[in-house]
């Protein structure tokens, strides 16, 4: 059995994405099935979709729904909940389970739920889990173009999204070794954001994991699966230890928030990270 560890006591709420898996989807009039994967756009590191893997009463086998149509749960549980209803679900735009989802597919799902587009929203802006978003006039001008957007006139491109599942094993090089892999991501559930990933040092006896603030990530290399740092191998080694049970409490992300920012490293704001010609583009 999955464990799903929420904090609810504290604002911002973390969790580790992987413990979400196996969470049950409440429909408004029954289970719809439960999660299997996240999505997350590689320039921002804003969680787009959760992926639901459907129970038998379903004709086909996954469905994807947004952070902010879901309902987290207040204390310690695998049910989570929306307001959708399963005649909505089962009547939504199919989907492949293959990535990239394209943007002819996004429109389409969320010109079906009236869902206001993450695209339209005020740059790098995002909505949470159990988030009020607005809903949208079923126009296709608002759901296929962005204002002043270079691609306005396009129906479709590459929206930049990863699985977790797929960037789950990647490579972590540090400035002076590697050291590992990644093994899970941390999310923000109030603004459905990766704050961290879990790395294990594998590299080294004995391993342990440890987590890297995604504001360290000097670049990404999709086709070699290797994630580059600023940090050095020292300061990810002496880490404080990761432990799902605890680390993710406020005091303790204080902590490795004092630990890493101590080191006074010459990080680069997340946002430049986005532009980097080493980005996917």
């Amino acid at each position: 059995m999955v464990i799903v560890y929420f904090n609810l006591v504290d604002k911002p709420m973390l969790f580790n994405a992987t413990r979400f898996f196996g969470s049950e989807i409440q429909a408004r009039d029954g289970r719809i099935g439960k999660v299997t994967d996240i999505y997350f756009d590689d320039k921002t590191w804003n969680v787009r979709y959760i992926v639901v893997t459907c129970e038998g009463w379903f004709d086909r086998r996954e469905i994807i729904l947004i952070p902010s149509s879901i309902r987290m749960p207040s204390t310690n549980t695998q049910m989570l909940m929306t307001d959708l209803t399963m005649e909505q679900v089962k009547n939504s735009p199919k989907v492949s389970s293959d990535l990239p989802v394209s943007r002819q597919y996004e429109t389409e799902l969320h010109e079906y739920y009236a869902w206001t587009p993450y695209w339209t929203y005020p740059i790098y802006g995002n909505y949470g889990f159990s988030s009020y978003y607005p809903n949208v006039e079923k126009t296709a001008s608002a759901l296929k173009q962005q204002p002043g957007s270079e691609h306005a006139n396009e129906t479709y491109y590459d929206s930049h999204l990863r699985s977790l599942k797929g960037i789950k094993g990647y490579h972590i090089r540090a400035v002076d070794d590697e050291l590992g892999h990644i093994e899970d991501l941390v999310i923000d559930s109030e603004i459905a954001e990766v704050t961290h990933f879990v790395v294990d040092t594998v590299n080294w006896w004995p391993s342990k994991h440890v987590l890297i603030e995604v504001s360290s990530v000097r670049s990404i290399d999709w086709e070699s699966r290797t994630l580059s740092t600023f940090l050095d191998r020292g300061t990810i080694k002496a880490a404080p230890e990761f432990d799902a049970t605890r680390t993710l409490e406020p005091e303790a992300m204080e902590a490795l928030w004092n630990y890493y920012h101590r080191q006074n490293k010459p990080w680069i704001p997340q946002g430049e990270f986005r532009d980097m010609s080493t980005h996917p583009q």
